[in-house]
């Protein structure tokens, strides 16, 4: 059997036709140019929603000669801040040069993803190229390429996967590797985490790349099991430890999400991003999801089944490894990279910009998988390349199309929010944006009923209500505004803009 299989291996590699010099640079550098193309149109699009606070009242990013402003400003992610006070540097406030920014940062990632594929044994450059193309184009990007705010992850996915390529590299070489390649492979590890807290799980992902590809009875797993992966893990467990102590302390995570109940909703919210890859229809900036609260409750069961899914969807890779590796590599690193933010609980249930490097590993499981198929077809040596052409372009076109088309909802706050309103119409966070961009716009006559309907959701946010009052004296509803400033105080009589609102009104004359 082994003799007949190693035979015919040269064959079938004879009979496929040796790519050219042209051939080889389009599958490299094309990914990054589909990467730039689908989001140049996004540049010059607004700041919107945490861009105000993340850069628009920044301030430190108005001296970068403030070097120490600038690096403990946001001490868990100071290479974050300092890329966008290097973009204030050159471009002041001005969105598109910080939207050019994240743009760069998603081609290099394709690029570096396209050297991570073509590395992956028996990995041939068109299959790498289509992983790469389908990371570069896919809608679920969207929001981490053309929302500032979510830089975090741009920046964290490119030393991640530089990290990757150099330790990829020093763990399949041995003692062959120059030491350099483990020094900066440490280096960017550490870039990677001074980006987003995420990239801890780096580790992890090299030990599934050693489990998967590397040969089960390599006798120098052990050693690096002891000299290598231990060190490591034991460093990002202490970090960890470190940076969930100070998150659940200081930072504003909501007290009632508790560690078991959050950890059965996120199951779901998994599924939920599963879903957008593979159908990504019904994209948002806020999702509205199904909030376990207690272990007691209906909702609990269905979180169980739901992570119970998901331990057998990675179960059931694994076992496929020696039928398709990549396969199994892609799920779980799909799984491993959503580990982090589906652990830990966050007020904001459902972001898709959490699954930006996540989905790089659905990209592999599904190029290797159309890539069999397409081997499977037998087609002749000089059709199969073209039918490869065309299959490309028919999966790469809608996503590509999908994607620009998000960008132009990204393009409008208000047309950013309604869509969200819409898809979530029982969140509070959208009506409330929504109705504040409407008031900015000027238009305060349509932001009146998305406030009240956010007063609906959360009464207690009051804000809202004196933003409601502001709306309906802008529009002549004086006495409609005096009873809502007034409603304020008698929640709370400290409310100190609802007071200066009334001293106001009370100026002026109610019409009869």
């Amino acid at each position: 059997m082994r003799r007949r299989k190693s035979a015919r291996t040269p064959h079938r590699k004879s009979a496929a036709p040796e790519l050219g010099a042209w051939a080889r640079a389009a599958l490299l550098l094309g990914p990054p140019l589909l990467a730039a193309a689908v989001y140049l149109g996004a540049i010059h699009n607004p700041f919107v929603y945490d861009d105000v606070r993340v850069v628009v009242e920044n301030p430190s990013l108005r001296d970068l000669s403030n070097f120490r402003f600038v690096l403990l400003f946001q001490p868990f992610r100071p290479v974050v801040n300092l890329s966008y006070a290097l973009d204030y540097w050159f471009w002041q406030l001005e969105p598109v040069g910080y939207h050019l920014t994240n743009t760069l940062l998603h081609s290099l990632n394709t690029l570096l993803f396209f050297l991570l594929c073509v590395r992956l044994p028996n990995t041939g450059r068109g299959v790498a190229a289509l992983a790469a193309a389908l990371f570069a184009v896919h809608p679920l990007a969207s929001e981490s390429v053309g929302y500032v705010s979510a830089r975090a992850g741009l920046l964290s996915a490119s030393f991640f996967l530089a990290s990757f390529l150099c330790l990829q590299g020093f763990l399949r070489d041995g003692s062959q590797a120059p030491r350099a390649r483990l020094a900066v492979g440490l280096a960017c590890f550490g870039f990677a985490l001074a980006c987003k807290e995420d990239a801890a799980v780096l580790p992890a992902a090299l030990l599934l790349y050693d489990f998967v590809f590397l040969p089960p009875g390599d006798p120098g797993r052990r050693r690096r099991m002891r000299v290598f992966y231990l060190p490591l893990f034991v460093l990002v467990l202490a970090g960890a430890a470190l940076r969930i102590y100070r998150f659940l302390g200081d930072e504003a995570a909501d007290p009632g999400l508790a560690f078991a109940p959050n950890l059965l909703t996120q199951s779901g919210v998994i599924w939920l991003y599963l879903r957008l890859y593979f159908f990504p229809s019904g994209q948002s900036l806020v999702h509205e999801v199904a909030e376990v609260r207690s272990l007691a409750e209906p909702l609990a069961l269905r979180g169980l089944v739901a992570g119970a899914a998901l331990l057998a969807l990675m179960g059931l890779a694994l076992r496929l490894r020696r039928f398709e590796p990549r396969l199994a590599f892609g799920i779980v690193w799909f799984l491993l990279l959503l580990l982090p933010s589906s652990v830990i609980p966050i007020s904001e249930l459902a972001s898709e910009h959490r699954t930006y490097l996540a989905n790089a590993g659905l990209a592999v499981s599904v190029a290797a998988i159309l890539g069999r198929a397409h081997a499977a077809l037998r087609i002749p040596p000089r059709r199969a390349r073209a039918v490869a052409w065309i299959g490309a372009a028919a999966l790469l076109a809608p996503l590509a199309f999908a994607t620009t088309a998000r960008n132009r909802v990204w393009g409008d706050p208000v047309g950013l929010w309604a869509d969200a309103a819409r898809k979530a119409p029982g969140v509070f966070v959208p009506h409330f944006k929504l109705a504040e961009a409407l008031r900015v716009r000027g238009d305060c006559h349509a932001a009146i009923p998305s406030y009240r309907q956010a007063i609906a959701l959360v009464p207690s946010y009051l804000d809202a209500s004196n933003d409601l009052g502001i709306c309906l004296y802008e529009t002549g509803e004086i006495a409609e505004a005096r009873r809502v400033f007034e409603a304020v105080l008698a929640r709370d009589p400290g409310y100190a803009p609802a007071r200066k609102n009334l001293d106001v009104l009370a100026t002026m004359r109610t019409p009869e």
